[in-house]
């Protein structure tokens, strides 16, 4: 029945991407029929002389991306389906994918042929096979988008069909037939939902659009009638038997840069195929014969337009799945690894959305046509960027990179050799900064009101500062929340029902909602790409290259060496200096102009060093008294969750490192307490986003075996005296802007390869994790891109700001999804869904986490004061019981 959804898909799709008018149908009858004919012919050949296997075939959804730019090069097709379109001109379009596909699979051919699909095998692993299928799969997303918002039934099968593949997948449905060997009717059980789940929802979807058709709740020109005009006679008019044959819609046309775009869905058709699937032989020849059966065609080209929407989105969102699955065999304790497969998501993103906007111009018609149509597949981008990273850079084995032999492979998991950030309350050495969760409320709400216009030029300071005050008093308010979570205990709550479900979709989200401002930046200037270039190198390439640094011992009275792995340590640092230096030589030598984003001698940087005041202390309400904005608080509230749920794996992590047991409940209650104060203060100082732990200083604890508390306290006081230092701040703010995309665009794929390495401790072989996964990250785009189009309007202002604010937040649509789906759907232990099992009391040293002796001196005379959730029932120098936690962000980013 998978295989049923791809037959409906691309009829549909390609029908609509060649804008037939009235005749698409017909054409979609035409469509269907050869599809199931071609699918069948290739199956019964391949299992009976060709791999000999029972392999089922059909369309492949590696296809549909190609397909999906060339309409767009087409421009919007504005035929409607009772628009007569001439048939030359809808058979050009049809020829022309037909050609250009025909001489790319000759691709197959050549591969096959020479055997280089042995070299695919040995090179083509899971690092390049996850962003390249996640990237398909986001690559429907508008089309998902639209077909969704058409018409609420589509809402209706898709809810049909979740209930079917995640609640009832396994549920047993008593089927009545004859026995004749007992001569009597008897009951057989099998898992109907689970093995038909498209078409059962398909069949009550669509009798329900018939009931409302008929009924006339669902109007005769509604996409989702059975009344509509150009199905009216479709059945009836289509011929019994009808046999396609090649050039029936003209002659074959090629075009160079859709056949090139063909090529590349080869290409991933081929690493794709890899895997092989489990048939049965007897399908062929009953696919073909369906496919010859032109009036089952025409029943199916009947199929209401939005129910083909539902059946698209779980369809990816399985591929998606499907795709995270792979990981299971990756070393997910590698910054490498990591680094790549994050990237590869955040580029194949930004790099097509880059040249949509602005389209190459080499002034010879062929070359752009080629270069943009390939420029903007993002499974071509991202999946090529990752297998030529995985090929090239050292630092991982075949078994690191999942390239073991199949017999390493099956059923290989690495453990993850994370570290987590030590804080001051809880009593490790945490480092905290800001926090990058906080940045989708803020970017939701510079929607909300409206593109920037102004440039570098005057705006009044009373606009402004209203705007940084709202920021400031909405996030304020959403901070209490932190401390409620904290004084409350309520953290402990969220460590037992959050897991790696909800974190890994949470966090990509996170990560791709911020791929239009990178676009932009990184599309400002090429220095942006300088710079993104040296941080890849030297995150990737050098991350463990020893640099000697020479100094002097004064033990020894003389000149020695350390080595350390100083790319590894400082790549932001060193790529950010250099990469200014190069803007400070090239504006010098006015390559750069002085208007231009990356040059030093920018009108509005100038003098600000010199005008800034040596020393100067920041207060609450420099900028005006705090506003509140209801929907941006509630904004801030998804993003402090996503903070607390991030903080309490690395609170566990730091203390791994620091060889002490898990920390104990008071002193976690205690540490989110203390991140919702300091954000609070970043707050009212005008930061307008929360703090967070670092986790990149787990892997210094871990590298300098250095776990002291005094050192990070120190690092804090070395902290707020820079920041009293404004004449530092003034060199800061210098810096170019296109210089900080590339901190962006490596900060977030760092956190994108960090979600995926959750997906260790989940069972991917469930076909309920993996489905709650890939529809809480399509759900988590389509739903914010329909409300970013089509806005809510209830009547009240107030209502229409908050829920739309909200519904265009992606983190918190796809993982609230994720949570609620992760924690309702029966089906999985909580081995299976990531969470760790409730650990026994044990004898840890606590040491590290007692507080103070006159502070536990001054609880034992209060004795009350122990009840609250956020200080010690006892002292932390006797055995105590330990927190158990769901999770672990165990991963660090070493850079």
């Amino acid at each position: 029945m998978v295989a049923l959804s791809a037959y409906l898909i691309f009829p549909f799709l390609v029908a609509d991407a060649v804008c037939a008018g009235n005749a698409t149908a017909r054409l979609r009858v035409d469509l269907i029929s050869a599809t199931f004919i071609s699918g069948g012919v290739a199956t019964f050949i391949q299992s009976t002389f060709g791999l000999r296997l029972a392999i089922l075939h059909g369309a492949s959804l590696a296809f549909l991306a190609p397909i999906q730019t060339y309409q767009v090069s087409l421009g919007e097709c504005t035929a409607g389906d009772d628009t007569y379109v001439p048939e030359e001109e809808w058979h050009v379009k049809l020829a022309t994918l037909s050609g250009s596909l025909m001489t790319a699979c000759c691709v197959f051919v050549l591969i096959g042929a020479t055997g280089a699909v042995g070299w695919f095998a040995r090179h083509v692993g899971p690092i390049t096979i996850v962003p390249l299928l996640t990237l398909i799969a986001i690559s429907t997303v508008p089309t998902i988008e639209q077909k969704l918002s058409s018409h609420y039934m589509a809402i209706v099968e898709l809810v049909l069909l979740i209930i079917f593949v995640v609640f009832l997948e396994d549920f047993q449905v008593p089927i009545p037939y004859f026995s004749w060997e007992k001569r009597k009717i008897a009951i057989a059980r099998a898992p109907v939902f689970g093995q038909f789940p498209y078409l059962i929802s398909l069949g009550i979807a669509w009798l329900i659009c018939y009931i409302l058709s008929s009924a006339a709740v669902i109007s005769d020109d509604s996409p989702a009638s059975t009344k509509r005009n150009e199905t009216q006679g479709l059945i009836a008019n289509a011929p019994w038997v009808k046999v396609p044959y090649p050039g029936e819609y003209g002659g074959f046309r090629v075009n160079t840069a859709v056949c090139l775009g063909f090529v590349a869905a080869v290409l991933s058709s081929v690493i794709e195929n890899v895997a092989s699937r489990v048939t049965v032989q007897l399908a062929g020849v009953l696919s073909v014969a369906l496919g010859l059966f032109t009036k089952s065609a025409a029943i199916l080209a009947c199929i209401p337009d939005p129910l083909i929407g539902s059946i698209l989105c779980l369809g990816m969102s399985m591929i998606a799945g499907v795709a995270l699955s792979n990981l299971k065999v990756v070393n997910l304790s590698q910054t490498r690894n990591l680094a790549i497969m994050g990237l590869a998501l955040l580029l194949g993103l930004v790099i097509p959305s880059h040249f949509t906007k602005s389209p190459i111009k080499t002034g010879n018609d062929t070359w752009d046509e080629v270069l943009n149509m390939l420029l903007t597949i993002q499974m071509l981008i991202g999946g090529l960027f990752a297998f030529l990273m995985d090929i090239m850079v050292p630092g991982a084995s075949r078994k690191d990179r999942g390239l073991a032999d199949d017999d390493d492979q099956e059923g290989a998991e690495f453990p993850l050799d994370g570290f987590a950030l030590p804080d001051w309350v809880d009593r490790l050495a945490i480092l905290h900064g800001t926090s990058l969760a906080f940045l989708a409320p803020i970017q939701a709400y510079q929607t909300l009101n409206g593109e920037c216009t102004a440039g570098d030029s005057y705006v009044p300071e009373e606009e402004w500062q209203g705007r940084l005050a709202t920021l400031s008093g909405s996030l304020m308010i959403a901070c209490c929340v932190f401390i409620l979570i904290g004084a409350t205990g309520a953290v402990g709550w969220f460590a037992r029902h959050v897991g790696p479900i909800t974190i890994v979709p949470l966090l990509t989200l996170l990560a791709i909602s911020t791929v239009p401002t990178i676009e932009e930046k990184l599309s400002s200037h090429y220095m942006a790409i300088v710079e993104l270039v040296l941080l890849v190198v030297f995150v990737v390439f050098l991350e463990h290259v020893q640099v000697p640094i020479p100094y002097y011992s004064l033990g020894k009275r003389r000149m020695a060496v350390a080595r350390t792995p100083l790319f590894g340590q400082f790549p932001y640092l060193l790529s950010l200096g250099i990469a200014w230096f190069i803007c400070y030589i090239l504006s010098s030598a006015a390559i750069i102009s002085d208007d231009s984003p990356a040059s030093t001698k920018r009108n509005e940087t100038h003098g600000l060093i010199a005008n800034a005041p040596w020393v100067k202390v920041p207060y609450p309400g420099e900028y005006g008294g705090f506003r509140v904005n209801t929907a941006l608080c509630l904004g801030f509230v998804a993003s402090v969750l996503s903070s607390v749920i991030e903080n309490v794996g690395s609170y566990k992590m730091g203390a791994r490192v620091s060889h002490q047991g898990n920390p104990p409940v008071d002193n976690v209650n205690r540490a989110v307490m203390v991140e919702g104060l300091g954000s609070m203060l970043a707050a009212s100082l005008g930061v307008s986003t929360g703090v967070t732990t670092y986790a990149e200083n787990i892997a210094l604890l871990h590298i300098t075996k250095v776990a002291s508390r005094v050192t990070v306290q120190l690092a804090g006081v070395l902290s707020v005296a820079l920041g009293l230092f404004t004449k530092l701040a003034a060199i800061l703010a210098c810096i170019p802007d296109p210089l900080i995309g590339s901190i962006l665009c490596l900060g977030m794929s760092m956190i994108a390869g960090v979600a995926l390495s959750n997906l260790k401790a989940v069972n991917l072989s469930q076909t309920r994790n993996l489905a709650i996964m890939g529809l809480a990250l399509l759900l988590g785009l389509v739903v914010p891109s329909h409300f970013t189009k089509s806005p809510i309007r209830t009547g009240s202002d107030t209502w229409d700001e908050v829920l739309n604010m909200l519904l265009r937040i992606q983190m918190l649509i796809g993982g609230l999804f994720a949570f609620l789906m992760d924690n309702m759907v029966p089906g999985a232990s909580r081995k299976d869904r990531g969470l760790a099992g409730e650990e026994e009391e044990a004898e840890f040293p606590l040491d590290g986490f007692a507080l103070p002796d006159w502070v536990d001196s001054g609880l034992d005379k209060m004795p009350i004061l122990r009840r609250l959730p956020f200080l010690p029932s006892k002292s932390h120098r006797a055995p105590a019981k330990t927190a158990a936690y769901a999770f672990d962000i165990d991963t660090v980013l070493k850079c």
